[in-house]
């Protein structure tokens, strides 16, 4: 069976992407009519580039669309030779291994031996009936299944040999059906090539088929079988529980930090040996995926820059596969993916070079240099929103992220270098809580508070304009607030040591996505709402912390984001999020998440480093 089918019409996913490319064309519009810091020329380069990535984006996304809705049950004629399983014992090291394996036992329980009974004599035919599966195969083997009708003239057998080679057009793979592994393997190279957004339907489908089918053993390759498997098993339970990867641990999953430990560890010897290699596939680049998944685990890998790496590490249809023989497996491995995933990187990141000049104009217009910040903390601080929330429609809540990190910096670091006392500082709390405006006798700081009230009415407009939703309000009172709780923590505990703006980042995203953030109504107990901004903000505390403990540019490995209390409090958190049962917008706990990420990146992330990731993410076009 082929990945479910969506409903007749066009993939309403796939055309609201399309419509993104046109709002960003009305973007552009914008910049040109407000005269951007850029030159003309710059502009109408990147105007012109987005257009033809939209033609290129759009000839993509309808050859992939027509290849899967061609799809019938039976399989396209692409697709159906392919489908075989790669992860069977087969070949002359398997057999060694299967060797391990009594005579006795494979005749008793299901083992990986039943794959191969062509390959094996001295059988007790008769008592290797009580193991067939269902449908009538042989571990899904129809070469062990042939065996075993030749031997024992089993009609089992008989019609699922008979149905394979009507399916396959008188020919035979090495395994089928393997419904269950094509599915996973589909939607984890969906996620990885950064286009799942345009596959969300059929995700949902693949997942909740895989779910139905799913033991408390795990599952392997097929339905309806009575034996599980590792990588199968390992890759649906990754899936299903966050569609990220297996660091993802609940509070006392001991096994699971058992398994991390383990395989780390497993992956580091083969890697200092150089002796990566993977039995089942014949990958692109095997070694590259194994350097940035080490280097950069899950609670520290942002979303464009996993992909921007493995894009060039994908090798689609010249990935080979082994078992039996070796084969083709585009439901994983597919030229068409690929292309849509560049097209769909290069337009993205043409919005963002975009927002970029957006961002420089801003900077100069508030004359923002005059306190010591260069405009590469502002970049930095983009970068930082563009690696975590990518997508062209959402560039309101981009913006947003690198103006209000930026804000804060500013106003941090000015004060904290021109020393001004305790008392001035209260002055300025006390006065922009009670008007907004910066009093004349502290004229050095009065672009300051203007850049602030000017940046918090341009967003409001812009929410407004999209989303049809006045947040001028909200906005103000979240910086007010904010500007009360940073003086307060100047005059007790320290700033560096205390609020890092954390929870005002949080409520800019969530006012500008055009989602309400939860009120403040006093209550008795702690809400879902209340543990999650706590577990936030303690967990980016603790990682800012660290940070300021060792210089990053030299001795970055030495930041500890592993302490007991940090690694617990992640947990908690990610099962916050993942967690339905509350009445918390999705979207709204992810951006918690999200928040927490990008921090644990900073802290994992040398200076050089996050210098060639900037580079590649904003910058660097993939051919």
């Amino acid at each position: 069976m082929p990945l479910p089918q969506p409903p007749r019409t066009p993939f309403a996913a796939l055309a609201e992407a399309q419509s993104t490319v046109q709002s960003q064309a009305a973007a552009v519009r914008h910049l040109k009519t407000n005269q951007s810091a850029a030159s003309q020329s710059e502009i109408d380069t990147a105007v012109e580039s987005l257009k033809a990535l939209k033609i290129e984006a759009g000839a993509i996304v309808r050859r992939l669309q027509a290849a899967i809705s061609a799809t019938s049950d039976r399989g396209s004629e692409a697709f159906r030779q392919a489908v075989v399983n790669r992860r069977m014992d087969g070949g002359r090291t398997d057999c060694r291994s299967n060797q391990k394996i009594p005579k006795e036992l494979m005749h008793t329980v299901p083992t990986t031996m039943l794959y191969s009974l062509e390959g094996l004599d001295d059988l007790d035919w008769e008592r290797l009936l009580a193991l067939q599966w269902p449908e009538g195969s042989f571990f899904y083997s129809p070469a062990s299944t042939a065996a075993a009708f030749m031997q024992t003239k089993n009609e089992g057998s008989l019609r699922y040999l008979e149905n394979v080679t009507k399916i396959f057009d008188g020919g035979a793979p090495c395994a089928y059906p393997v419904d269950l592994f094509k599915r996973l393997w589909a939607v984890d190279r969906f996620e990885r090539l950064g286009i799942s957004r345009y596959f969300e339907f059929h995700i949902r489908e693949c997942l909740d088929y895989v779910y139905r089918y799913w033991t408390e053993t795990g599952i392997y390759a097929a339905r309806y079988t009575n034996i599980a498997d590792v990588d199968d098993s390992a890759m649906g339970f990754r899936l299903l529980r966050l569609q990220g990867a297996s660091q993802i641990v609940f509070p006392g999953e001991k096994i699971l930090h058992e398994a991390k430990m383990f395989t780390s560890k497993f992956l580091r010897d083969k890697q200092a040996s150089n002796e990566f290699f993977d039995k089942w596939i014949i990958t692109k680049d095997l070694c590259g995926e194994v350097e940035y998944a080490l280097s950069f685990p899950w609670y520290a890998s942002l979303p464009r820059i996993e992909t921007r790496f493995y894009v060039e590490q994908y090798g689609g249809d010249d990935d080979v596969w082994l078992a039996k023989t070796t084969y083709r497996f585009p439901y994983a491995s597919n030229n068409l993916y690929l292309e849509l995933a560049k097209s769909d990187f290069n337009r993205c990141q043409a919005a963002h070079q975009l927002e970029w000049l957006d961002l420089q104009k801003w900077y100069a217009e508030f004359k923002l240099d005059e306190y010591g910040l260069m405009k590469d903390e502002l970049l930095k601080a983009f970068f930082l929103a563009a690696s975590s929330i990518f997508e062209p429609e959402r560039a309101l809540e981009r913006l947003s992220w690198a103006k209000t990190s930026f804000l804060v910096y500013v106003l941090t670091n000015y004060f904290k270098e021109q020393a001004i006392n305790i008392k001035s500082r209260r002055e300025f709390a006390l006065d922009f809580v009670g008007s907004g405006l910066w009093p004349a006798r502290n004229a050095s700081g009065r672009y300051l508070v203007y850049a602030l009230n000017k940046t918090i009415e341009s967003l409001s407009l812009d929410v407004l304009a999209k989303h049809n939703r006045d947040i001028h309000h909200h906005l103000e009172e979240s910086w007010k607030e904010w500007i009360i709780k940073w003086q307060l923590g100047e005059e007790h505990e320290g700033w560096e040591s205390r609020e890092q703006g954390v929870e005002l980042l949080f409520r800019t995203i969530e006012l500008c996505a055009g989602r309400s953030i939860v009120p403040e109504i006093a209550q008795s107990k702690e809400t879902p709402y209340d543990r999650l901004t706590y577990l936030t903000i303690s967990i980016c505390n603790h990682i800012h912390q660290e940070m300021l403990k060792v210089n990053r540019e030299d001795d970055y490995n030495e930041v500890s984001t592993n302490g007991d209390l940090n690694e617990l409090q992640m947990q908690e958190l990610v099962q916050r999020v993942l967690d339905n049962s509350d009445d918390l917008n999705q979207d709204t706990k992810k951006t918690f998440l999200t928040i927490v990420k990008s921090f644990y990146y900073k802290a994992h992330c040398p200076s050089s480093t996050m210098n060639v990731h900037l580079s590649k993410v904003l910058f660097e076009r993939v051919d």
